[in-house]
């Protein structure tokens, strides 16, 4: 059974978490451009052709990172909803009457 108090938190936890990767993921993006432009020029993608590799495996995680985030605050979102809608509701139950 869900305690609203604690649906509360995990709600506003994952809106926090996903803003944070959110923002993160853009302060890093001109970075990871910055890279892949400098791997693509053929001397340097010559001499750094293993670290090019990993520029560029790591490049298309971070272009997918902002949806990922997108979701854990959408999810955050509905966890945080419905912990309000426990914590405003009357009882279901009534034990002894």
């Amino acid at each position: 059974m869900l305690s609203s108090s604690h649906s509360i938190i995990e709600g506003v936890t994952l809106i926090i978490l996903g803003l944070f990767v959110y923002f993160w993921t853009f302060a890093w993006e001109p970075l990871v451009t910055l890279s892949q432009v400098a791997c693509n020029i053929s001397v340097v993608s010559k001499v750094l052709s293993q670290t090019c590799a990993e520029i560029n495996f790591k490049s298309n995680i971070i272009l997918y990172t902002p949806y990922v985030a997108i979701v854990i605050v959408i999810f955050g979102g509905i966890i945080l909803v419905k912990g309000i809608i426990i914590f405003s509701g009357k009882r279901r139950y009534m034990w002894g009457k």
